[in-house]
C-alpha cells in the first residue's frame, strides 16, 4: 500500500503539512495552529471553526498547516537546520525554550510529532 503524502509545496516554494480530519480538528481545539483549506488554484483560506472545517472535508478539500519557504536550493527554511544552542529538549522539559535549536522545535516538531500522534 502506498504512503500518504503528508506534505504539499505549492509553485511558489511553500511547504504545507497536509492534516486528515481528526489531526485538523484537535488542533484547531487546542489553538496551536492556524488551520488553511488548500485550493487547487495555490491559495488558501483560513479555517476557524471546527463547522468549517468539517465542511471542507465534506466536499473533499485540503487541509493543512503552515511549514515555510524552501530555500533557494530546495532546502528547508534554515530555522530548521540551527544548531541547538542549549543541550536541553523541550519534549523532554528540561529546553530552555528560547535558543535557536527550542525555537526549531517549536516550530517543527508539533508539525510531525503532533500531527503524527492525533
Amino acid at each position: 500500500m502506498a504512503q500518504k503524502q503528508t506534505m504539499k509545496i505549492t509553485k511558489d516554494n511553500f511547504v504545507w503539512r497536509k492534516l486528515d480530519k481528526i489531526q485538523a480538528s484537535r488542533i484547531i481545539i487546542m489553538d496551536i495552529f492556524q488551520v488553511f483549506e488548500l485550493h487547487d488554484d495555490g491559495s488558501e483560506s483560513l479555517i476557524t471553526s471546527l463547522n468549517d472545517l468539517h465542511k471542507v472535508f465534506d466536499r473533499g478539500g485540503e487541509v493543512a498547516i503552515e511549514v515555510g519557504f524552501l530555500q533557494e536550493d530546495n532546502s528547508l527554511p534554515e530555522v530548521f537546520k540551527q544548531e541547538t544552542n542549549c543541550k536541553g529538549s523541550l519534549e523532554l522539559g528540561n529546553g530552555c525554550g528560547n535558543c535557536e535549536g527550542c525555537i526549531r522545535e517549536l516550530n517543527y516538531k508539533p508539525i510531525t510529532n503532533l500531527t503524527d500522534k492525533l
